[in-house]
């Protein structure tokens, strides 16, 4: 993602079963479904083929070619298969992987990190880390106007209130 200074918070997909964390008013699947395959999606523009889900909807996002971060609490399990598509066309280019056994919490927070069975093929990406600790800024986040993120956008998705069986 050279030359894009959006923070991702792509490991943070929510599921139906947090309805009361996020909720969209006005939800539109053309605007707010990636899956919808409609050019008007608020994200279209951006690559997300480095972000998969199995079958039970849980998400992961990678942060290199075979090593990903997912939601402690929602985490796909060691062993099984998740599925990354390379565009917003549900019945597009795919490549499936398998999580290996290598899989940890970090430390007391809500992340896994772990690692895939292979690498992902040319045309899978992977997002880069955020590179400054906004919470040790010198004079707290009152000093956030200093940051390299401030002014940045941020951008947070959630699955579709559809089902994601519909295009898994």
């Amino acid at each position: 993602m050279a030359g894009c200074r959006s923070v991702w918070l792509l490991p943070l997909f929510l599921g139906s079963w947090a309805s009361a964390a996020i909720q969209i008013d006005g939800f539109s699947s053309v605007l707010h479904d990636r899956f919808a395959n409609d050019s008007q999606f608020i994200a279209n523009s951006f690559d997300l083929s480095g972000v998969a889900i199995n079958d039970d909807g849980r998400w992961l996002t990678m942060v290199s070619e075979n090593v990903y971060l997912s939601a402690a609490h929602f985490a796909p399990a060691s062993g099984s298969s998740v599925t990354f598509y390379a565009g917003n066309d549900p019945s597009g280019v795919t490549a499936t992987r398998t999580l290996t056994s290598t899989q940890q919490r970090i430390g007391s927070t809500d992340l896994y990190v772990g690692t895939l069975d292979a690498a992902l093929p040319g045309g899978f990406t992977f997002y880069d880390f955020a590179t400054e600790d906004i919470t040790s800024l010198v004079g707290g986040l009152s000093s956030f106007s200093n940051s390299i993120y401030n002014g940045e956008n941020a951008y947070v998705f959630g699955r579709s209130p559809t089902s994601f069986s519909a295009w898994v």
